[in-house]
């Protein structure tokens, strides 16, 4: 260990597969954005809950994926540290099409159907506290249009209409 692999400011002091990595300041850093601390842990957590706990305890600098049960106390769990931003996230209900099964015309209106029985915006907003964008295209709205992302690309399949689907 102990040279770097990449080509930023720190590199690996050591390493646990599936546990920890901890990341020191390469002091041979040729770049104009050097460290400006010692180094990095980095840890694996398994479940959020054990994170956002570990942030609380003051164990943990930071969280990326706060449970959406404590969405409604992190503002004031975190005392003014929490910061909402877009990410490249898009969450998804798959099928699988590798069975011959799911790629029939039978089995698409029975995936539209589930699809439009989805209420994303209620999801979003109830669920996730409004921390969420309702999904209506197949990549992450963060992407922009340079991206590929196009509002509304998904169509009716991701308009919530529970009725539908059953006329």
């Amino acid at each position: 260990m102990g040279k770097p692999v990449g080509n930023g400011p720190y590199r690996v002091r050591s390493y646990v597969k599936g546990s920890a990595m901890a990341l020191e300041k390469w002091d041979a850093y040729p770049g104009r954005d050097r460290a400006l601390n010692e180094g990095v842990s980095l840890l694996v957590y398994t479940d959020n809950n054990t994170a956002y706990t570990d942030v609380l305890a003051g164990n943990l600098d930071l969280v990326d994926d706060v449970p959406a049960t404590q969405l409604k106390n992190v503002r004031t769990d975190l005392d003014g540290r929490y910061i909402n931003t877009p990410a490249g996230i898009l969450q998804t209900l798959a099928f699988p099409f590798y069975d011959p099964r799911w790629n029939t015309d039978g089995a698409r209106k029975v995936r539209t159907g589930l699809s439009m029985a989805i209420n994303r915006a209620q999801i979003t907003r109830t669920l996730f506290r409004g921390t969420r964008t309702p999904a209506t295209d197949w990549t992450s709205p963060v992407l922009g249009a340079k991206g590929g992302y196009q509002s509304g690309l998904c169509g009716h399949a991701c308009d919530y209409d529970p009725a539908a689907p059953r006329s």
